[in-house]
């Protein structure tokens, strides 16, 4: 069996309370090794530290505010690195745009966006970024604020063949 490792999860959803271990040893037998859970907003931050103080060495954690979220509590840019640079931290995210249940004018996205390339800057960790019917406007931003060098994975991209080349 090839080992891989789940970039993206919610493990800290309500959902998996329950069976969580049950879940992880379903992942493990699957071959993966290791995986990215995903907190989304303030309410994830505790449950999320909690998980990676459980499970060291398999899960990975990310925070950031989602592009769902317009009334969310932003985070600044020092929290959000101070965050991202915590034990078992990998990375910032989820972030990006979300053009698909929100609609214009989203300037609060594109800033919290460029907010979130920021703080990954600064705690030097790649970002994990949704980009759901917004490719093109993310891949703006992302040039635009030169994301590369802090590297990023595309979680959720709707886009042609041709934007993500």
């Amino acid at each position: 069996m090839t080992p891989f490792i789940d970039s993206h999860c919610h493990l800290t959803d309500p959902a998996f309370a329950q069976d969580l271990d049950a879940v992880i040893g379903r992942m493990k037998n699957a071959g993966m090794i290791a995986a990215v859970t995903i907190g989304c907003e303030d309410r994830d931050i505790e449950p999320l530290r909690v998980l990676l103080d459980r499970y060291p060495g398999f899960l990975y954690g990310a925070w950031a505010v989602h592009p769902e979220y317009p009334d969310a509590r932003e985070a600044d840019a020092d929290e959000i690195a101070e965050r991202a640079s915590e034990p078992g931290m990998a990375a910032v995210g989820e972030t990006g745009l979300d053009f698909y249940w929100c609609k214009e004018p989203l300037d609060w996205q594109r800033d919290r966006f460029r907010r979130h390339i920021e703080a990954a800057r600064h705690a030097q960790k790649p970002l994990i970024v949704h980009a759901r019917d917004a490719e093109a406007a993310a891949l703006e931003i992302l040039k635009s604020e030169d994301a590369g060098e802090v590297g990023f994975v595309m979680h959720c991209f709707c886009g042609t063949l041709e934007t993500a080349r």
